[in-house]
């Protein structure tokens, strides 16, 4: 029920069987240098097995925070940046009036 719902909310901006998804998002050698770059430098926030000051507490505002701190110290130049929404109205009436909460474009 919940995924049906929430496909029907996203299904004109999610795409499917993408063909060239994983090289370009998943494989560094295809990506261009600044791309290359950036990986180098968020790799410093990861030690092998775990995000350093990942938060304890696995609630929205500090993940969202730890996120946002991410994007501020490792991915300044990246084409999109993170962005959150309000959800208005519930999945069932389906009447969504989505306001953004940032001046930041989707990722």
């Amino acid at each position: 029920m919940v995924e049906r719902e929430l496909f029907y909310e996203i299904k004109n901006c999610t795409f499917c069987d993408v063909g060239v998804f994983l090289d370009k998002f998943f494989k560094p050698e295809s990506w261009r240098n600044e791309r290359k770059a950036m990986l180098e430098k968020i790799k410093i926030a990861y030690n092998g097995t775990k995000w350093t000051s990942f938060p304890a507490t696995l609630d929205e505002k500090p993940v969202w925070e730890w996120l946002c701190s991410l994007e501020k110290r490792f991915l300044a130049g990246a084409p999109n940046k993170l962005h959150t929404i309000a959800f208005l109205t519930s999945l069932r009436n389906r009447k969504a009036n989505w306001i953004c909460s940032s001046k930041r474009q989707l990722l």
